[in-house]
């Protein structure tokens, strides 16, 4: 999973991408011309929390990330966004996450492919 950095990549998401939504995050997803592995980009806004309060919230995106990469459509890059008054809770996040991916269809929890 190579991680988003570039403001260009992130307006082109936005873009073309499709988005869904719940209560703790926004989530794009479009579909890559370029690579074949999964991209993903973390967007915080000053709404959320102090610096301490965001990074908190990029790093346990990272690492839900890692782990449902092998779930995820190859060639598929994605943009999350924090809603203000989002959880920090690992779990929530991540089954937020879970669902919003499973409602863009990009997300298989059955398949394996470790």
């Amino acid at each position: 999973m190579r991680f988003i950095k570039a403001d260009p990549e992130f307006r082109e998401i936005y873009k073309t991408g499709r988005s869904t939504a719940d209560r703790n995050i926004v989530l794009y997803a479009s579909k890559s011309r370029e690579h074949d592995d999964c991209a993903m980009g973390v967007s915080v806004g000053k709404k959320y929390g102090n610096s301490v309060k965001r990074h908190l919230f990029k790093r346990r995106f990272k690492e839900i990330s890692r782990a449902e990469e092998p779930h995820l459509t190859d060639g598929i890059r994605l943009v999350v966004i924090a809603r203000t008054g989002a959880s920090n809770d690992f779990s929530e996040l991540r089954n937020s996450f879970r669902k919003l991916a499973a409602r863009l269809r990009i997300y298989d929890p059955g398949e394996n492919r470790l």
